[in-house]
Parts: C-alpha cells; sequence; structure tokens
C-alpha cells in the first residue's frame, strides 16, 4: 500500500462519520459561544504523512458547500473538487472544468478535512453525544462520548478553561482493531472562538499525519463559492 493510499484509508473512515451524523443546531458539549458565529471557513495547511509532503486548501459552509484542493510535493498530479452540497461533488480538470463526478464515499473523504468544524461544531459529525460521567473528573478536561453513523462509539475530550474539543478518538471502521486519535494543537484565541494550527493524527498507534495551518479565514467578506465550468457561481 502506497503513503497515497493509506492517507485515503485515513480519512475513508473520517468519511462515514460525516456523511450521515444528526444535524443539531447546537452542541451538547458547551463550547466556546462565538464558535456560532461561524458562516465560512478558508483554510489552507502544509502537510506530512509517512513518505509524503503535501498542501491542503479546504474552503466550506454551514450549507454543505466545499472547495477541495490538494498539491503533492515533487508530484505532478493534483487533486481539486468541488461539492456544491452534500449530494453533489465534482472532480475537476486542469482547466477547471468537471473531470467526474464524486461518488457518496468520497465526497465524505473530502468533507472530512474540515478539521476547525470537526472541533468547532461536533453536533454536525457525531450523534448521541454525552457526558461520561462514570470517568474520574478531571479539573481541567472531561470526556464526552458519542456515536458515528455506523454506531461505533466515539470519545471527546473537553478542555474546561478553553472551551474547547482538543482531542477526539475513534475506531477505524475499515479495522476496527485500529484506533484514530486526533489532536488539537497550538490553539489561537480569534473573534471566533479558540482555532487550532495544529492538528496531529495517529492511525493504529503507528502512522501519524500532520497539519500545519498556515492561513485560515472566517467569514471572510470576499468568500465566492468556487464553481466548475457551466455551473454557474455563488456566494
Amino acid at each position: 500500500m502506497t503513503c497515497k493510499l493509506k492517507f485515503q484509508l485515513l480519512f475513508s473512515l473520517l468519511a462515514l462519520l460525516v456523511a450521515a451524523c444528526s444535524n443539531s443546531s447546537r452542541s451538547p458539549i458547551d463550547l466556546d459561544e462565538r464558535y456560532q458565529k461561524i458562516k465560512t471557513i478558508q483554510s489552507t495547511a502544509d502537510c506530512s504523512g509517512p513518505g509524503i509532503l503535501y498542501t491542503t486548501e479546504v474552503h466550506s459552509t454551514l450549507d454543505g458547500y466545499t472547495y477541495f484542493h490538494q498539491k503533492y510535493k515533487g508530484r505532478m498530479e493534483t487533486f481539486e473538487a468541488i461539492l456544491p452540497n452534500a449530494k453533489q461533488g465534482y472532480k475537476l480538470s486542469f482547466d477547471k472544468s468537471i473531470q467526474d463526478s464524486i461518488p457518496f464515499g468520497e465526497r465524505g473523504v473530502i468533507k472530512s478535512h474540515e478539521f476547525h468544524k470537526l472541533s468547532a461544531r461536533p453536533e454536525l459529525f457525531f450523534s448521541q453525544i454525552t457526558e461520561q460521567t462514570e470517568v474520574t473528573p478531571s479539573p481541567t478536561h472531561q470526556w464526552y462520548s458519542g456515536l458515528d453513523q455506523s454506531d461505533h462509539p466515539v470519545k471527546l475530550r473537553y478542555n474546561k478553561a478553553q472551551k474547547t474539543i482538543d482531542r477526539i478518538e475513534m475506531r477505524n471502521m475499515l479495522d476496527t482493531s485500529q484506533t484514530i486519535n486526533i489532536s488539537y494543537q497550538t490553539w489561537v484565541d480569534t473573534e471566533f472562538g479558540p482555532l487550532s494550527k495544529d492538528v496531529e493524527i495517529i492511525q493504529g498507534n503507528r502512522d501519524t499525519f500532520k497539519f500545519h495551518f498556515t492561513q485560515v479565514n472566517i467569514n471572510d467578506s470576499s468568500f465566492r463559492k468556487r464553481t466548475a465550468k457551466g455551473m454557474g457561481s455563488g456566494k
């Protein structure tokens, strides 16, 4: 299995979480109130995985639109896609025309890269989120449990002082003997709440993937939905 395939395998797991969980208006976790002001997110990250370096650019809105672009260091190939909504997705060719439609599972892979939304709005990704009262209380953190769309358990660690989710633990649906641990690091306080500049993902206690965000724009007035040729435009 190549490094690129390992990377896609990791996010195939997260894709399954994104696709069909409840869409509550508010999280049952007492997260920073400023997160509710987030309408659009544009992020760019320098990324690394086993044997590969790449950049990831993601634009998203609350209505399901996502723009996704990955460039791989030392390779001519890139992957660029537009998801106009939760039910449609298109891979773009070099001239920005539609090259192919993207099936359900791969659309979820793309959506799973919305890391800031994953921590700021967990109710969009997980269902039945409840406090784990049986866990020994900590003065700094509280664990919550929830379910992914296949009813596999997930755990979310809540930072009481910062009012953020700083860690997510789950099972790999493609190999339930594996764990996936997502850690949010290097927080920056913004007018839209604390946002992480660094995210580390460990798959199966072995493979490590790192995202260092070089740019995160929230509710930018210049935000426009990108479109493929023939799709029309949007805001």
